[in-house]
């Protein structure tokens, strides 16, 4: 019997030829469906995105502020699609013109999204 009151750290090592990032492997070049859309601040709309191939995961969706969308809340994801909810940050975090919304998927890919806003 050990009794111990204490806290204890566990280190874990994974080995391997790449970061763990690259260990899904995508069955075709990931790309955008279309690249950019227009949205009105007057009559605001959920934005959705194709992204292709659709076994693609949706690591991060950050805005051109900076600012870090969450999913469920700012947007959704399933099967190749991303939907930017018009109810989530996205709506706060807009300025009129172009903004470049950056997709981080699968093995640390990065797709650039052109999001206008009008009035």
């Amino acid at each position: 019997d050990h009794s111990y009151s204490g806290v204890s750290t566990l280190k874990v090592t994974f080995e391997g030829k790449n970061g763990i990032s690259d260990v899904q492997k995508l069955s075709t070049t990931p790309a955008l469906s279309t690249a950019t859309s227009t949205v009105s601040k007057a009559a605001m709309t959920d934005v959705s995105i194709t992204i292709t191939p659709p076994e693609a995961n949706v690591r991060t969706v950050v805005m051109a502020d900076g600012t870090r969308l969450y999913q469920e809340v700012d947007y959704t994801y399933s099967q190749g699609t991303l939907k930017l909810l018009k109810n989530g940050a996205m709506k706060d975090h807009l300025v009129m013109g172009d903004n470049n919304i950056t997709i981080t998927i699968t093995a640390d890919i990065k797709l650039t999204y052109k999001l206008k806003l009008t009035a």
